[in-house]
């Protein structure tokens, strides 16, 4: 994560009066061979960035407890988005046959927003996704 971007979620943190329940942390989860335990995952505008998508999911399955939840918010497929650094977006179908691949269950994707210039200077679409373990 970029240290600008980790700094403003840590700031955000700090206000937090229950810091027992929730922890900020700073790591490469592809990469990741911890003893990282979560209920939830929060995985905000994300997977985008990420070359190797099934690696971090199972990353993240197996750092939820059983029946933790895996929150994704992410842009739906866009043709109109070609970058070398990101994906452009994810198709619904594909997402969700990914996360079944894991070992994901009870999993729902929606479309949740619409907005002008959101992606790339690009009109775009954010889904949602919430799955169990």
């Amino acid at each position: 994560m970029e240290p600008n971007r980790f700094n403003q979620i840590a700031s955000k943190y700090d206000t937090v009066e229950r810091k027992d329940l929730a922890k900020v942390i700073d790591s490469d989860f592809t990469k990741l061979k911890s003893k990282i335990n979560s209920d939830i995952i929060l995985a905000s505008l994300v997977l985008l960035h990420v070359p190797d998508t099934l690696t971090l999911l199972k990353q993240f399955y197996s750092i939820l407890n059983t029946d933790g939840k895996l929150i994704i918010v992410d842009f739906d497929k866009n043709e109109n988005i070609n970058h070398p650094n990101v994906h452009n977006g994810f198709n619904r179908s594909h997402l969700e046959s990914l996360l079944t691949e894991v070992g994901f269950k009870n999993i729902e994707i929606k479309t949740f927003h619409h907005g002008k210039n959101i992606f790339m200077n690009q009109d775009a679409s954010l889904l949602i996704s919430l799955s169990s373990k």
